[in-house]
């Protein structure tokens, strides 16, 4: 019987009595795959990050939506005004619920309407005059708020402020009209 002496992580040493086949088939029949257990263990370890993955996703996604839909809107907006300066003429504009969602230029003299993807958001105006008509100078007259929220998680709100003078400003900081 000889002495082998085997040297393992971090410095350690392993002395083993025995031939050196013998150590060899000791330290390779272990080697050569992995165990039942331990592939167990890394899909509960990925099962339990795809848990804690799945929600913060759908959030994500529905902050998403409502962000494409508040900056529709601002968009909508400023296209209206924009239609009013170059036409020179007064230019109405409706938000329009329970419809299709986007925009309608229902005139060639001056009227169009948005509404918003009515399964994914709610658009409520503050106060709730419709329709907006831009001057010929881009003003409209009024100030509006218009509060965008998600259908199925209300904590998800952006604001849209149309002022007097026809400006619109997105608030992502407030969750309902001022």
């Amino acid at each position: 019987i000889n002495l082998y002496q085997k040297t393992l992580s971090m410095g350690c040493y392993i002395i083993y009595y025995g031939t050196y086949n013998d150590l060899r088939d000791t330290f390779m029949k272990n080697n050569k795959g992995f165990t039942l257990m331990e592939i167990m263990v890394v899909i509960a370890i990925i099962a339990i990050i795809a848990t804690l993955a799945v929600p913060s996703m759908r959030t994500t996604i529905q902050r998403s939506q409502v962000s494409e839909q508040t900056q529709q809107l601002s968009t909508f907006l400023q296209e209206s005004r924009g239609k009013a300066v170059i036409r020179r003429v007064p230019y109405e504009t409706t938000i329009a619920s329970g419809v299709p969602g986007g925009f309608t230029d229902t005139s060639a003299n001056g009227s169009g309407s948005w509404a918003p993807d009515s399964d994914k958001v709610t658009v409520v105006a503050t106060p709730a005059t419709t329709p907006i008509t831009f001057s010929l100078m881009g003003q409209a007259g009024t100030e509006v708020c218009y509060a965008v929220t998600h259908i199925n998680n209300p904590a998800l709100t952006q604001v849209v402020i149309l002022d007097r003078n026809g400006a619109t400003l997105i608030r992502k900081d407030l969750t309902a009209c001022p």
